[in-house]
């Protein structure tokens, strides 16, 4: 199961500006290795929430990791950004079979 982690970073950067979740292109990355911890104002050289910074897996043979988003608007006060649902498909991974043959 995943784990949620919160990237102070990102938030300062929604509060800034610096993305557009409604028109950008959000892409899916995967990381084997959790994110740090963030507890002080973290900058383009520390912080998680920079993709140049997170130790990404290998996406050879992996399926599109695009998100297409089907809305987003902001109703009182509320934004709410509505997402497809995203499924990730791998092909011709090599399988290791750890009995050996006579």
């Amino acid at each position: 199961m995943a784990t949620f982690n919160k990237l102070n970073g990102f938030v300062e950067h929604l509060a800034e500006g610096v993305h557009n979740l409604g028109s950008g292109q959000l892409v899916i990355a995967l990381s084997n290795t959790a994110p740090g911890s963030e507890s002080t104002p973290p900058t383009g050289a520390t912080s998680d929430c920079v993709l140049a910074n997170v130790t990404q897996v290998s996406y050879t043979n992996l399926s599109s990791r695009n998100i297409t988003t089907s809305s987003s608007a902001q109703t009182s006060g509320t934004y709410r950004l509505i997402l497809n649902d995203l499924v990730l498909t791998s092909s011709g991974g090599r399988h290791r079979n750890s009995h050996n043959r006579l």
